[in-house]
């Protein structure tokens, strides 16, 4: 049997009487088929709700086998009558953000003739894939007009056209025409097809937001919050910018300012402190003679060792090392010796990788310290 969908003929129903199909054993857990159902189940990229029957948890609700089937810990029996309920809030932010993504989508189509070819809705977000690029400036339009739409409160209505009116619609959808369509209308807005509830007018969804947007196969990923969840985040927002307003003692006008200030002061002061490292480094260095150059192994990675190297002037070849968890990074310099035959001949003998310049060199040796000392005897 084919279960009744509420949720198509009414979005906003909380609580249902229903009657057990049947209750079939899997791995622990039992599916529960009802003649009647206010539960969403997963599809179209939307979770299913979340809620109860008879007090049980409902932990998910999948089509399976083409049966709408209600996953729980607790076996129910056929002809039993359970009482189920929908957590609404979990559903009302979701038909807030579903919608929203409709209206947003809406406009991008409008305005720029993309089309949404990807759609997921998480908890607190949702995710549209755009088919074609979308700059700032775009997104930014988008956004405005969406919201605009919102404002107006447009009415939103659900219909099941046959086959031949749906010949007849332009509307947006990501599968091929069939009986039992239903298209949810925005008016003046979006005609697109979705098995989804959905709010029954735009002012429901309060605020669109696009928190994220980022390239994707050839067009933006945007993601975006509506109503609840959006809420939230600007809560916690402006929350966060007055903690920080009150700790560089900055207003909301000057806080970019003072935190731009404060980096430039620490980024100064690491330089400084770099600087002052190397430094010390450098007056405190002893190379060691080799037979064919000078060598000195020192604690760092390969900013160091070129910085190190740069304060040095000298004619003989001097090579500085520093260990790292599979090879030594190396740097070999001198301001009148070729160094890079040297650097060839250690390559060969140390399993290195790396070259450079007449007088500068650097890479890897992928072996160990006894030997490099072996081999500068």
């Amino acid at each position: 049997m084919k279960t009744e969908k509420i949720y198509e003929k009414n979005c906003y129903q909380r609580d249902f009487i229903a009657t057990v199909v049947a209750c079939i054993p899997q791995d622990n857990r039992y599916l529960v088929v009802l003649d009647k159902t206010a539960f969403f189940p997963e599809q179209g990229g939307q979770y299913a709700d979340k809620g109860s029957l008879n007090g049980t948890f409902v932990i998910d609700v999948q089509i399976i086998g083409g049966e709408i089937c209600h996953i729980v810990n607790t076996p129910f029996t056929p002809g039993q009558k359970v009482d189920g309920r929908i957590d609404w809030e979990t559903r009302f932010s979701r038909m807030q953000t579903h919608t929203g993504e409709h209206i947003l989508s809406g406009v991008i189509y409008k305005e720029y003739g993309f089309d949404n070819v990807g759609f997921h809705l998480g908890d607190g977000y949702a995710t549209v894939d755009t088919s074609g690029p979308m700059s700032p400036e775009m997104i930014a339009i988008a956004e405005k007009k969406a919201n605009e739409i919102i404002y107006q409160n447009k009415r939103i209505t659900f219909s099941y056209p046959t086959l031949n009116e749906l010949s007849t619609l332009s509307y947006r959808s990501k599968i091929e025409a069939q009986e039992g369509i239903r298209l949810v209308t925005i008016d003046g807005c979006d005609v697109c097809a979705c098995c989804a509830p959905h709010l029954s007018t735009t002012g429901q969804v309060g605020v669109i937001k696009v928190v994220k947007s980022e390239s994707h196969k050839g067009g933006t990923r945007l993601t975006i919050q509506c109503g609840t969840d959006a809420y939230a985040t600007l809560c916690s927002a402006y929350s966060l910018a007055q903690d920080a307003c009150r700790l560089l003692s900055a207003t909301p006008d000057t806080l970019l300012g003072e935190i731009a200030r404060l980096t430039e002061r620490q980024a100064e002061a690491e330089r400084e402190i770099k600087s002052l490292k190397l430094k010390c480094a450098a007056s405190t260095l002893t190379f060691t003679p080799g037979a064919k150059l000078e060598y000195a192994f020192i604690d760092g990675d390969a900013e160091t060792l070129r910085a190190l190297a740069a304060s040095f002037t000298t004619d003989t070849p001097r090579i500085l090392l520093a260990a790292q968890s599979d090879a030594f990074l190396y740097v070999l310099f001198s301001q009148s010796t070729d160094v890079r035959p040297l650097v060839k001949e250690l390559n060969t003998a140390l399993n290195g990788k790396g070259g450079g310049t007449p007088t500068f060199a650097q890479g890897k040796f992928f072996t160990t310290k006894k030997e490099i000392l072996e081999w500068t005897k």
